[in-house]
């Protein structure tokens, strides 16, 4: 045994502390890592207000997590993104909450699958400040011996109203009338540089034109250069405005960058209280701060202002939008005309449009915000492979999609079902409800309106009674359904670059075109006459090789865009 303040006893306090400390600091490790959260969220206020900057940021062991904000009502996503996770496992962005956005409570999901965190805040009534500075000047009572001098100021004072007449000065932007072709327009420029712009149309050259016939009334207004922050008015008097609508006249407004076509059967939802035939609308600058919303987007270009048209009746038959788009350095196959919806802010391309060269056709049955943008998309999975720059085009357009917001799986193979879905979006088809032959297509599958729609149209004939939806496509079977896409649908109202003439060609040139079956050769040989497929290298074709999605994207790719 160690004596008292011995060697031995002090060696031995030593090892016990020693140990002691080891003991009290391996739980706290193992803990630690055990305890390791996959994503966590940092605190957000309880309350913000219209045009606040929400900070979101927080931790996660994966490379990307996925931002979900819902709003108001458990289906209204308002923001969606995918955030970049940096080498110290953070992530963060800021979003600016739109003037127009609705009130209510939002909750905020960030994660990947079911590894989440979740924050709720509410937007509330953006409060007006102003007037809580101004008791400040409470103070100034204390001044009050200098009211003795108030009566020298006093003879003086009266006479500095007189400068109050002199007010003319804000005005002085003034007020213009230019002489059209088709009319008279008055613009008054407002202090703030905003114009009114007040069009009135000759009714005489638009009566002549009726008494001529004309089915179609054409009202040129481009000699006025549209800027940010107009309001325009065109207005056709009473009498004219209903004889337009008796005979159901189609009106089209050419504007200096977009033409609005409005059938005749739609001309009664611009007709105001008097009578009147009255096409307004307003410019404004595309905005490029979080009060824009896409789903899923990595960048936004604006390549027109947005133009917004006013009104508050139902449109009984769509109008038609023709934006002419400057020259850009910009990828213009990525363009298309978009929409903001009114109730979530958020901005959807038009389902059914086309374009040719620099100009961008669409209908729109609602009035309201349109303009022309590109929305970059891309997936962390292309970037080093062949089919990156068509795959990125159609996920621009709509086209194709990832099998979520970051990767696209180029080489995973593509369902019958699946190419059908391609197709309808590329061709511009709605899902509809069609009677269905197939005996293995079930009600409930996702497909089943694809599938009855794609058969309706003509696109896929499956065998008689099964559609095989969950098979892997052919190369043979997606040449067929190309050919068969010229002739179902109307290829040049769509703007699709595709011959619906057959070809004088029977007979494809592929080195392995005996393996070919008998009813894809005559499509294979068109297919390929056309340049719409291709070989897989030492001109074999592979006929019945399954396709993989990166090559459906490139067959797609040839229809939408060309080559």
């Amino acid at each position: 045994m160690c004596k008292q303040n011995t060697p031995c006893q002090k060696s031995f306090i030593f090892i016990l502390v020693l140990l002691l400390t080891v003991i009290f600091f391996m739980p706290f490790a193992e803990s630690s890592a055990a305890d390791q959260v996959p994503v966590t969220l940092s605190p957000l206020q309880e309350q913000y207000q219209p045009g606040d900057i929400v900070d979101i940021a927080g931790t996660s062991s994966f490379q990307t997590v996925m931002l979900k904000i819902i709003g108001p009502g458990s289906n209204n996503i308002f923001y969606l993104d995918v955030l970049k996770v940096d080498a110290n496992h953070m992530f963060n962005t800021r979003i600016r909450l739109p003037d127009d956005i609705v009130l209510g409570s939002y909750t905020v999901v960030v994660g990947v699958s079911q590894n989440v965190a979740t924050a709720t805040f509410t937007v509330t009534k953006k409060e007006n400040a102003s007037p809580s500075p101004k008791p400040a000047p409470s103070p100034e009572p204390t001044p009050s011996p200098k009211p003795t001098p108030t009566p020298e100021p006093t003879p003086t004072e009266p006479q500095e109203p007189s400068p109050t007449p002199q007010k003319p000065p804000t005005p002085a932007p003034g007020e213009k009338t230019v002489t059209l072709n088709d009319g008279q327009a008055t613009i008054k420029t407002n202090a703030d540089q905003s114009r009114d712009i007040s069009i009135e149309i000759n009714a005489n050259n638009i009566q002549q034109a009726l008494s001529q016939g004309a089915q179609t009334i054409t009202l040129d207004i481009k000699t006025i250069e549209l800027k940010e922050n107009d309001r325009v008015i065109i207005t056709i008097p009473a009498s004219i405005a209903n004889e337009l609508m008796t005979k159901k006249t189609a009106v089209n407004v050419n504007l200096p960058a977009l033409t609005i076509g409005i059938p005749g059967e739609a001309l009664s939802a611009f007709i105001d209280a008097q009578g009147t035939l009255s096409l307004r609308l307003s410019v404004e600058q595309f905005g490029r701060d979080g009060s824009v919303q896409i789903a899923m987007v990595k960048a936004i270009h604006a390549l027109t202002p947005v133009y917004t048209i006013h009104g508050d009746k139902l449109l009984p038959k769509p109008v038609t939008l023709s934006f002419d788009v400057p020259e850009s350095a910009l990828d213009l196959r990525k363009a298309l005309i978009y929409h903001k919806e009114t109730a979530s802010s958020m901005w959807q391309a038009l389902p059914h449009q086309t374009h040719d060269g620099r100009t961008y056709s669409g209908t729109s049955s609602t009035f309201g915000s349109y303009a022309v943008l590109i929305v970059q998309k891309t997936f962390a999975d292309i970037q080093n492979h062949w089919g990156k720059d068509v795959i990125e085009v159609l996920a621009s357009r709509g086209i194709v999609s990832g099998v979520d917001a970051n990767y696209f799986q180029p080489e995973r193979h593509v369902t019958r079902a699946e190419f059908a879905a391609l197709m309808l979006k590329a061709l511009q088809l709605d899902q509809e409800t069609y009677p269905m032959p197939f005996q293995d297509v079930s009600p409930t599958a996702w497909y089943n309106k694809v599938v009855g729609t794609a058969y309706h149209y003509g696109l896929m004939k499956g065998d008689g009674t099964k559609f095989r939806p969950n098979d892997p496509i052919t190369r043979e079977e997606m040449a067929v359904v190309i050919v068969n896409a010229t002739r179902a649908v109307d290829t040049k109202r769509l703007g699709l670059k595709l011959n619906p003439a057959p070809s004088a060609v029977k007979n494809p040139s592929f080195a392995d075109s005996a393996q070919i079956s008998s009813w894809a050769k005559e499509a294979v040989a068109q297919a390929q006459a056309e340049g719409w497929i291709s070989g897989m290298g030492d001109n074999l074709f592979a006929p019945k090789k399954n396709t993989k999605r990166a090559e459906a994207a490139a067959v797609l790719f040839k229809l939408v865009v060309g080559q």
